[in-house]
């Protein structure tokens, strides 16, 4: 699964007029996703119809987070973002099936080389980091309209971005 982050905005609180060392920030954004594709697969309903599936989709959605983070030195922080992204599950095939909705949490730890100065209002960005992306169980009806519930499952990701601080 592939999760990019386009335009990240990160939102700094200043505590003083110069170089903070610790600061908290929320962020916002969209996510683009992908979906497995697998052998197709026939699934015969109780209307008799069959339909053959090839495809899992996750999709693109609107996401927000909180993070904080530690200056190791004018440019370089070490930090932790935790974001959240809604989402849905589709079925692809010969027709489509809306499965469920989604959220999906994001935990990373991450490395934040802000350019510019301490003192900017505006500072550009870029990020990556090491973690674990969290899909949440969910309830599906799968074929024959059986309710169904996955378990929750964490895995391991990255996440790499870019953005700009606004200091308040």
């Amino acid at each position: 699964m592939l999760f990019l982050s386009l335009a990240l905005l990160l939102v700094a609180t200043n505590a003083e007029a110069e170089q903070t060392k610790f600061e908290l920030f929320g962020s916002f954004g969209w996510s683009f996703s992908d979906g497995v594709s697998f052998k197709g697969e026939e699934v015969d309903f109780p209307d008799g119809s069959t339909e053959t599936y090839n495809n899992i989709d996750l999709s693109d959605g609107l996401y927000y987070g909180a993070g904080a983070g530690v200056y190791m030195n004018r440019n370089l922080e070490l930090g932790f973002l935790w974001d959240r992204q809604q989402s849905g599950m589709v079925l692809q095939g010969t027709s489509d099936m809306d499965l469920t909705d989604l959220m999906i949490d994001n935990f990373h730890g991450v490395f934040i080389y802000n350019f510019g100065g301490p003192l900017d209002k505006v500072r550009p960005i870029l990020y990556g980091g090491l973690g674990a992306t969290y899909f949440e169980s969910f309830d599906f009806t799968g074929p024959g309209d059986e309710t169904q519930t996955s378990d929750g499952e964490a895995q391991f990701s990255t996440t790499w971005g870019a953005g700009a601080k606004i200091n308040l």
